[in-house]
C-alpha cells in the first residue's frame, strides 16, 4: 500500500489582480483550490494595451515552449495531465512599445490518492470452494469515496459508497485479476487505480514456514543460526510479520520482521525440537512450521564436588573441597577453569586449581558448589552441604525478678549459649540446702522456665548446663542463689516461770519460738517497751539471734509482762511480723517455816550422800591393801616423782590411815615411763612410822623437823587393759581355783613396776602426792 501526500495549491494572484505599472494580467483556468496529478491546467495572459498577441511564458525564470497543437493562441499555456514536476512559479511577457511582465502564479501539484485493494480470507486456507471478499480503500483525508471494482481490466460493477465486493465460490481452476478505484464528486474527482490482484483457487496468502539450521553437528557452546522461510502473496495486506521461535514447545524468542535467530548452546542437550511461527500483525493470521530436531554433543562432563574427608568439620580443623570434570571434545587444548561458590556467591576466582582449602570457622557453614568453565560453556556441580561444628560456649543464666523472694511470687529463668552448633541440649538444675542436685527441666533449645515460689525448700543455687556433643563435657553456666523467705508465723514464748512466781535473785530463761519463718529477727518487750539488744546494767542478755532472753538475777525491776515479736521480710517492700502471747514475771515471797523445812531436807540429803561415799571408799581401799606385800624400809633408794599439787584428801587420809584411790596418769608421773595411755600410776599403801622410827629418821637426816611426820609409800603402775571382774571369772573357769586365790593373781597381773616402802616425810609427801 502506497501512502500519498496531498498538497495545496497556493495562488499568489487572482484574475482580478491588476498591476498598476502595466495592463498584463496572468490567470489560470479553471480556478481550483487543489490541483492533482493527471489534471489539466490552462493559464492565460491578457493585455489591453499590447500591440500584438506575441507572448512568452516562463517557469522559475526559464522560458517555456508552447505546444501549438494544444492551444490556438500565444496568450494561452495549457498543461494536460500535470505531474508533480509541473509545480513551480509561472509568468508571461508581452509587447506594448516595450516588454511588459505579468504577475506571477505559483502552481502546486498534489499526488493523486491511490486505491488499495485487499482480500479478506483465512490466510492458512486455499480459496477453492470458498467465498472471497475484496475490500477497496483510498487513504487520505476524504471519507466519502465511491468505489468501482474492475475484473480482468474492465469495469465490472459499481457499489455506490460500499467498499466491499464479494466473489462467489471459486472453482479449482479459476483465475481472475481484480482492481478498484475511488470516485469523488469534487477534486480530486477520482483516485489512481489500485494494483491488480490475481486470484487462484490453490494460492495461499502466507505459505507454510520452513525452519532450517546453519549446520547439523553442534557441541556445547557453539553458535546456532535458525532460518524461518515463508512467502507472502503480494495481494495479501501485510503490515508486519512477527516471527516466534520455539524450543520443545516453549517460546525461545519473538522477533518482528526478522526471519533469522542466533543463539549459543550453553548447556548439553541430547536432543531438542525447534519450530517457528509467522504471524501477520494486522490480522493475527499465523502459520507454523514443522518441528526440527537438534542434536547437541556434551563438551564438559558432569562436574563433581566432594568434601575431603567429610563435610562435617570441627571448628579450627582444615576444610578441603575437591572439584573434578573432563573435556569430551577431542583435540581441545584450552584449559578447564574452576570456581567454588558458597550459597550461590563465589569464594574463589576462576582458576585451573580444582581444590579449595581453608581453616573451618562458623562462617564456612553452608551449601557449596563448583563451576567448571570452558570457553562459553559453564557447568555447575550438585550442592554439598558443609557443617562446621562449633562447640557450645558457656551458657549465661539470667533470672528476672528479686532473688530474695517469698511464697506466691514467680521468677523467670532463662539460659542460653551465644555460640554452638544446633541442636544444643539445655538442662536446668537446682541444689537445695542439703546439697542435693535436682533437675528442673531440659530442652533442645534455650531454656525459658517459670519458677513459681511455693516454700523454703526452693532456697538454693540454680544453674544450667549446655551440650551439643556426646564427646565433650557440658558447659556450665554461672550459679545464682535464690533465697525464699517464709513469712514468720506462730510465735510463742517458753519459760521456766512457775505460776507462784520466782525467787528473788534466781535466773530466768525465756525462749521465743516460731512454727514457720525464714531468718527471723526477734524483738523483746517488757511492759510494752522494747528491750535493747545490749543491757547497759548487764542484768539480762539476748542470744546472738535474739530468740533467747536470760535474766541473771531477778529483782523487783524485772517484774512485769514479757512478750516477743518475730520479724522478717523481702527487702523494703514486704515485711512480716508475728507476736507471741504475754508471760508475766513476779517474785514469790516464801514463809520462814517453808525455808526452815527446805534447809533441813537439804542437810539430811547431804549427810546421806557423804556417808555413802565414805563407806564405798573404805571398801575399795581394803581390797587393794589385801593383795600388796608388807613394805620394807629402803630410805636410801627412795625417789618420788614430782607432782604439781597435793591431793585434796591428804589430811583426811592421815587421820583415818586410809589408802588413797587410784589417780590419773598426770597425777603420779615417773621418769622414762612408757608412752602408753593404757597405763596409770596408783598409790598402793602408805604407813606412818613409829616414834622410834621418827627419832631414827632425825638421826639420819640431822635436819628433820620436829613436827614432821614420816611415811613409807608403796605405789605401782596399773594395767588398764582388762577388767578385774572379767579376768577373775576367766581364771575360775580355766584353773578351778578359789575366789581369793584367783582374785589375788588377777590383781597382781594388773600391777607393774612396783616401788615398795619408799620413804618420805609429810613435806615431800604433800609436794609429791
Amino acid at each position: 500500500m502506497i501512502t500519498m501526500c496531498l498538497f495545496f495549491l497556493c495562488l499568489l494572484a487572482t484574475p482580478a489582480a491588476v498591476h498598476e505599472n502595466n495592463n498584463l494580467i496572468l490567470t489560470v483556468e479553471p480556478e481550483p483550490t487543489e490541483v492533482f496529478e493527471m489534471d489539466t491546467v490552462t493559464m492565460r495572459c491578457r493585455c489591453k494595451s499590447c500591440n500584438s498577441e506575441w507572448f512568452t511564458w516562463y517557469k522559475g525564470g526559464m522560458e517555456r515552449p508552447i505546444d501549438y497543437s494544444k492551444v490556438n493562441s500565444r496568450s494561452t499555456y495549457q498543461i494536460t495531465s500535470v505531474s508533480m514536476s509541473d509545480s513551480g512559479v509561472y509568468t508571461c511577457r508581452g509587447w506594448s512599445y516595450s516588454y511588459i511582465e505579468s504577475n506571477t502564479i505559483t502552481l502546486q501539484v498534489s499526488e493523486r490518492p491511490k486505491a488499495v485493494l485487499t482480500i479478506e480470507v483465512d490466510c492458512s486456507n486455499k480459496f477453492e470452494g470458498k467465498k472471497v471478499k475484496l475490500r477497496c480503500e483510498v487513504p487520505g483525508k476524504y471519507n466519502d469515496w465511491k468505489y468501482v471494482f474492475y475484473k480482468n481490466g474492465g469495469r465490472y460493477k459499481l457499489y455506490g459508497n460500499m467498499d466491499v465486493y464479494e466473489i462467489g465460490h471459486m472453482n479449482r481452476y479459476s483465475e481472475y485479476q481484480y482492481s478498484c478505484q475511488g470516485l469523488l464528486e469534487r477534486p480530486p474527482s477520482y483516485s489512481k487505480l489500485s494494483d491488480p490482484i490475481k486470484l487462484k483457487a490453490e494460492v495461499e496468502a502466507i505459505t507454510e514456514p520452513i525452519l532450517e539450521f546453519s549446520q547439523y553437528q553442534f557441541w556445547e557452546g557453539d553458535l546456532v543460526t535458525l532460518h524461518c522461510y515463508t512467502q507472502v502473496n503480494q495481494w495479501y495486506n501485510v503490515s508486519s510479520l512477527r516471527y516466534t521461535y520455539y524450543k520443545d514447545r516453549e517460546i525461545l524468542k519473538t522477533i518482528l520482521n526478522e526471519s533469522t535467530l542466533e543463539f549459543r548452546l550453553h548447556r548439553f542437550e541430547n536432543m531438542s525440537n525447534y519450530s517457528c511461527n509467522v504471524t501477520n500483525e494486522g490480522t493475527e493470521c499465523t502459520r507454523s512450521s514443522k518441528p526440527v530436531a537438534l542434536h547437541v554433543s556434551e563438551l564438559i562432563s558432569i562436574v563433581i564436588l566432594q568434601a575431603v574427608p567429610t563435610a562435617f568439620v570441627r571448628e579450627g580443623q582444615p576444610l578441603t573441597l575437591a572439584c573434578s570434570a573432563n573435556v569430551l571434545k577431542h583435540h581441545f587444548t584450552e584449559p578447564l577453569l574452576y570456581t567454588f561458590l558458597k550459597d550461590g556467591e563465589p569464594v574463589t576466582e576462576s582458576s585451573s586449581s580444582a581444590q579449595y582449602t581453608t581453616t573451618a570457622n562458623e562462617s564456612h557453614t553452608g551449601e557449596y558448589e563448583c563451576e567448571g568453565q570452558l570457553n562459553t560453556v559453564t557447568k555447575r556441580s550438585l550442592p554439598v552441604s558443609v557443617l562446621v561444628w562449633i562447640p557450645v560456649s558457656t551458657p549465661v543464666m539470667v533470672i528476672s525478678g528479686n532473688r530474695t523472694t517469698s511464697p506466691g511470687d514467680s521468677l523467670h529463668i532463662s539460659c542460653q549459649s551465644s555460640r554452638g552448633t544446633d541442636p544444643i541440649h539445655y538442662q536446668l538444675y537446682f541444689r537445695n540446702q542439703q546439697n542435693n542436685d535436682i533437675q528442673l527441666t531440659e530442652d533442645s533449645g534455650p531454656i525459658s522456665y517459670k519458677l513459681n515460689i511455693t516454700g523454703e525448700v526452693q532456697t538454693g543455687s540454680y544453674w544450667c548446663r549446655a551440650n551439643n556433643s556426646e564427646e565433650d563435657e557440658p558447659a556450665l553456666s554461672n550459679e545464682i542463689n535464690i533465697m525464699v523467705i517464709v513469712p514468720v508465723s506462730g510465735a510463742s514464748l517458753m519459760s521456766n516461770l512457775s505460776g507462784t512466781g520466782v525467787s528473788k535473785g534466781s535466773s530466768i530463761f525465756l525462749t521465743c519460738t516460731l512454727s514457720a519463718g525464714t531468718e527471723p529477727r526477734f524483738i523483746w518487750f517488757h511492759n510494752d517497751h522494747e528491750l535493747p539488744s545490749i543491757d547497759p546494767a548487764k542484768t539480762y542478755a539476748l542470744s546472738e539471734k535474739g530468740s533467747y532472753l536470760t535474766i541473771y538475777s531477778v529483782s523487783e525491776r524485772h517484774e512485769g509482762d514479757y512478750y516477743c515479736v518475730a520479724v522478717n521480710g523481702v527487702g523494703d517492700s514486704k515485711t512480716y511480723t508475728s507476736s507471741s502471747s504475754i508471760v508475766q514475771l513476779k517474785i514469790a515471797h516464801s514463809s520462814p517455816v517453808a525455808l526452815i523445812i527446805t534447809a533441813i531436807l537439804i542437810t539430811f540429803l547431804l549427810v546421806i550422800c557423804i556417808a555413802f561415799l565414805a563407806i564405798r571408799y573404805r571398801s575399795y581401799c581394803s581390797q587393794w591393801r589385801k593383795y600388796v606385800e608388807k613394805p620394807k624400809v629402803n630410805r636410801q633408794n627412795s625417789r618420788l616423782p614430782a607432782v604439781p599439787t597435793a591431793p585434796p584428801m591428804d589430811e583426811w587420809r592421815e587421820q583415818n590411815n586410809l589408802v588413797p584411790a587410784a589417780s590419773s596418769d598426770d597425777r603420779f608421773p615417773i621418769d622414762n615411763r612408757p608412752r602408753d595411755e593404757r597405763l596409770v600410776y596408783s598409790m598402793v599403801d602408805i604407813k606412818k612410822t613409829t616414834g622410834a622410827n621418827r627419832n631414827e629418821s632425825k638421826g639420819r637426816t640431822g635436819s628433820a623437823n620436829a613436827d614432821s611426820v614420816e611415811y613409807y609409800v608403796t605405789y605401782a603402775m596399773v594395767n588398764l587393759k582388762g577388767s578385774i571382774k572379767k579376768n577373775v571369772h576367766a581364771s575360775e573357769e580355766e584353773e578351778g581355783g578359789t575366789d581369793d586365790e584367783v582374785e589375788r593373781q588377777e590383781e597382781r597381773k594388773m600391777l607393774e613396776h612396783v616401788r615398795e616402802n619408799v620413804y618420805c616425810n609429810s613435806e615431800n609427801l604433800y609436794e609429791n602426792f
